[in-house]
């Protein structure tokens, strides 16, 4: 669960915060993004998302666009709405690497609890598994093209070595023997 603080005008009473809470909250999940808006103090709400990073971001998009903010904070990082900054008065700040890094290690872990909940990562393994037997299979038998290759080869070594060996002289006949070396 990802949860974010947003602080509101200087001035904005609790029945105020309750009911931009409960604005919020109804828009953002009109827009399929399932959140839960909390009212903690008179000008500050938390934001919980349960679907991870990618949800907080689009909440955060939103969030910044609404005109009673004056702060988004999360993971440690505050963040100007949009009409101040153009207005002129501070900017977001850019996500540090390190956050980058914990962002995308994040959301590659729900997207993995995603695929593991609905049997997509079993199914993604078969396809793999099928289609690395296929591949030994296919690199295993040699092609037709090959065999004749093979055969050529063979023949054409078979070849050279006859033409090594030394020819055999005719065997000599063996003279009769005389009765004297009998």
């Amino acid at each position: 669960m990802e949860m974010a603080f947003a602080t509101l005008k200087p001035g904005t009473t609790k029945d105020e915060t309750e009911e931009i809470a409960k604005k919020w909250q109804q828009l953002l999940t009109t827009d399929a993004t399932p959140i839960k808006c909390y009212p903690i103090e008179d000008d500050k709400i938390l934001l919980g998302v349960d679907g991870g990073y990618r949800d907080m971001h689009k909440v955060r998009e939103f969030v910044l666009d609404q005109p009673e903010l004056i702060e988004f904070e999360w993971q440690q990082q505050k963040s100007k709405p949009n009409h101040l900054l153009k207005a002129g008065g501070g900017g977001k700040q850019p996500m540090s690497e390190e956050q980058k890094k914990e962002a995308a290690r994040k959301e590659k872990e729900a997207e993995i609890r995603r695929k593991l909940e609905t049997g997509e990562l079993w199914a993604e393994k078969q396809a793999k598994d099928k289609a690395d037997a296929a591949a030994k299979q296919k690199a295993a038998k040699p092609k037709s093209g090959d065999k004749q290759k093979e055969k050529t080869k063979t023949k054409q070594k078979q070849k050279t070595k006859e033409k090594e060996k030394p020819k055999d002289k005719p065997k000599e006949r063996a003279k009769p023997k005389s009765k004297d070396e009998l």
